[in-house]
C-alpha cells in the first residue's frame, strides 16, 4: 500500500503521526545530513593532536587555569557535537521506539570512540568523564523532545500521554 502512495501522500500521512515540534525542522535533509554528520563526528575525534591543539580541545597546558579553559573548551565541544547529534537522530525518529534506538546509538558511538581512542594510546587513559559528558548531552536533548513530545500541539488540548 505505502509503495503506491505518492511522495506528498507519504508526506501527509508522516506529519500525522509526528509530533509538531518535529515539523519545524527540515526532516527530509535530515536524514540525508545524518550519516555524514555521524561520520563527521568520528572524523572529528580521531583527528591528530596538532589539529585538536589548534581547534583548543586539547593541550598540554602549564598553569591551571589554562587547564580549567581547555577542559570547559573540550567539554563544551563534547556536549555540542553529541547532543546535537541525539538531537538529529531523535528529530527524523518516526516513533518512541526510534527515538530511543537513536539515542542509544549516539551513547554507544560516544562509548566506542573513547574506547577506540584508548587503545590507540595503548590503554593509557579512558576518558570516562568524556562518556559522562556525551551521556549528559544526549540525555538532556532525550529529555527535552519526550517532553515536547507530551505537550499538546494545541493550546487548551489535553496533553498526549504516551505514543507507539
Amino acid at each position: 500500500m505505502e509503495e503506491m502512495l505518492t511522495s506528498a501522500e507519504r508526506d501527509t500521512v508522516e506529519r500525522a503521526h509526528v509530533p509538531g515540534w518535529k515539523l519545524k525542522f527540515p526532516r527530509r535533509v535530515l536524514r540525508v545530513v545524518a550519516p555524514f554528520w555521524v561520520i563527521g563526528l568520528i572524523v572529528g575525534s580521531f583527528l591528530p593532536g596538532t589539529l585538536k591543539d589548534r581547534l583548543g580541545t586539547t593541550a598540554q597546558p602549564q598553569s591551571g587555569h589554562v587547564v580549567r579553559q581547555v577542559a570547559l573548551k573540550h567539554r563544551m565541544f563534547h556536549l555540542a557535537s553529541f547532543g546535537s547529534t541525539a538531537l538529529i537522530l531523535l528529530v527524523i525518529a518516526g516513533n518512541a521506539r526510534e527515538e530511543r534506538k537513536g539515542a542509544a546509538f549516539v551513547l554507544l558511538l560516544g562509548c566506542a570512540i573513547e574506547t577506540l581512542q584508548c587503545w590507540q594510546s595503548n590503554g593509557v587513559l579512558f576518558e570516562w568523564w568524556d562518556v559522562r559528558d556525551d551521556f549528559y548531552a544526549v540525555a538532556a536533548v532525550f529529555i527535552m523532545a519526550q517532553i515536547l513530545n507530551w505537550l499538546p500541539e494545541k493550546p487548551g488540548a489535553t496533553p498526549r500521554i504516551s505514543r507507539v
